[in-house]
């Protein structure tokens, strides 16, 4: 009886198991997957909506280059899910040697019981094998000795039962994993192409750019002038706030306006499903050599979606039409400051106290937003929730 007591809890250790690896590694994969799935066709909508002008090209060359490492990531989840599947087949594999291994000791052990229990032909001539004992004593035992036989037999005929389901289930469940792991590989190949199309278009685009050289010299250029008149902006407003107390009313009983670093990695982003366009900090222009392009914040473009979003409590302190650059909304978080510009589009003025998640203004296509301490900027994309 105790090898049966054993079969079942290796039964339902194994059911424990298979549930572990299926729930931990779909469950914990597939949100990531999802949002780089989701990030490729945002990014595809974005290129798609972009007019073929020098600065979309720019544009669309660097959008493509974010595509193709989203693409590439995604290549690289499916290699890991596809050893990950590797690890579960295998796994299965050996469950379903060792249940084999042991359905052939069990079936011996079962057909020597059925053999001796026949030659005694203890279902029929049981009672008679009992009554024959010269003593009472010695017939109870022989009736104790009988029932204790067919319920092993009966045991062992279980264990066999349970054994073979045991087996079936890791069989299909093998080649269950067997079968997704064919469709991973055909994903993987599928995105691997696409990667082959994008580098060839980014080609293309790259070419474009070279062949128009001094249009885009003068992009950059204006580029430049507009960054450096937006940060003179900042800093004004930054200095100016620098002494000042508020002495409005806040706007309700949970307001904060107190950024701290333990906030980093939880702001809203500012643009629901946006997707960056452009980076914080130096980076080498895509066309001119020797060419860096400097960007004090991030650009955000979410497609459709268009509405400007507060990133935390605050005060608004700075309100200013830019020569094409929008409207520039800097909201106050205690020594922090969150900078909002090519807003086409201002809900909210200077002195206003707004919660976070409130809707400041829209946008026509991109948002520039920054981030700042004091007079030091610095990158928003680790304070933007992960």
């Amino acid at each position: 009886m105790k090898f049966l007591r054993d079969i079942r809890a290796y039964k339902t250790s194994f059911y424990l198991l298979l549930f572990l690896l299926l729930a931990v590694t779909v469950q914990a994969q597939n949100n990531t997957k999802q949002d780089l799935v989701e990030n490729i066709e945002q990014i595809t909508k974005i290129i798609d909506a972009k007019n073929q002008e020098v600065s979309s090209i720019i544009k669309n060359y660097t959008l493509l280059e974010s595509k193709i490492k989203q693409r590439n990531a995604l290549v690289g989840f499916y290699k890991n899910e596809k050893r990950q599947m590797g690890r579960t087949i295998d796994s299965l594999s050996a469950h379903v040697k060792d249940i084999n291994n042991s359905l052939g000791e069990l079936r011996k052990e079962y057909g020597s019981l059925l053999k001796i229990n026949y030659l005694h032909s203890l279902t029929e001539q049981r009672w008679a094998y009992i009554l024959s004992s010269s003593t009472l004593l010695e017939g109870y035992k022989k009736w104790i000795f009988s029932k204790q036989y067919k319920d092993l037999l009966k045991g062992q005929e279980e264990a066999l039962y349970q054994k073979l389901e045991l087996l079936n289930v890791s069989m299909t469940s093998m080649q269950g994993k067997m079968s997704e792991k064919e469709s991973i590989i055909q994903a993987e190949n599928v995105q691997a192409q696409q990667i082959e199309r994008e580098e060839t278009e980014k080609d293309g685009l790259l070419s474009t750019l070279k062949k128009k050289e001094n249009e885009v010299k003068e992009i950059v250029q204006k580029d430049k002038e507009q960054k450096k008149e937006l940060r003179k902006e900042i800093e004004t407003v930054i200095i100016a706030e620098g002494s000042r107390k508020s002495n409005l009313k806040d706007p309700g009983v949970n307001f904060n306006d107190r950024l701290t670093t333990a906030s980093k990695g939880s702001l809203l982003w500012p643009v629901k499903n946006a997707i960056v366009t452009g980076h914080y900090g130096k980076h080498p222009h895509p066309s001119l050599k020797h060419v860096e392009i400097l960007n004090n914040g991030i650009d955000l473009d979410g497609g459709e979606n268009k509405e400007v979003r507060l990133v935390f409590d605050g005060e608004v302190v700075g309100r200013k039409k830019l020569a094409d650059k929008g409207i520039m909304i800097i909201v106050k978080h205690g020594n922090y400051y969150s900078v909002y510009s090519q807003i086409v589009v201002a809900n909210v003025r200077a002195g206003d106290k707004v919660v976070q998640g409130t809707i400041i203004g829209s946008v026509q296509d991109e948002l520039h937003f920054e981030i700042w301490q004091g007079k030091e900027k610095l990158n928003p994309i680790h304070w933007l929730l992960k």
